[in-house]
């Protein structure tokens, strides 16, 4: 697939994915665009392919709808939310915010496995760095 092909493919799968969340949680186009602050005709050009969605408009829906996973928003990979929130199913108030906050705990855990694999290899490049120190020494000082 060349460049052109992928960027082809590209916005059509996100303009795809992202109308499937809009719906998801129940936002038409007058809604996002009143509520995001965008113009009508920018939801419009993005339901029909015309243009994708702008990293700060994508931004927005992750920030305002936590459980919306971005795993999926920016790579097509999971479900459409996170901790299996299905939005399109009457729930009280109170179960969706247990949902939502089991979410945010679970997208929480992500990031600190991320955190914690990211410490690990400052580490063993920090003991690396200490091996290569220790060998310099001693050849200086065997001279």
């Amino acid at each position: 697939m060349n460049i052109q092909n992928f960027k082809v493919s590209f916005m059509e799968d996100i303009n795809e994915r992202f109308i499937k969340v809009l719906d998801q949680i129940g936002l038409n186009g007058a809604q996002l665009a009143k509520e995001s602050g965008i113009a009508e005709s920018t939801v419009s050009n993005i339901r029909q392919g015309k243009t994708k969605p702008s990293t700060q408009l994508i931004e927005w829906i992750l920030q305002k709808y936590e459980f919306v996973s971005a795993e999926y928003l920016f790579r097509g990979k999971g479900d459409v939310t996170i901790g299996g929130i299905n939005t399109t199913q009457k729930q009280t108030g109170e179960n969706l915010s247990q949902r939502v906050s089991i979410a945010k705990g679970y997208r929480n855990s992500i990031i600190e496995q991320d955190f914690e694999k990211l410490l690990k290899a400052k580490d063993e490049t920090i003991a690396a760095m200490q091996r290569t120190i220790d060998l310099y020494e001693k050849m200086v000082n065997t001279k």
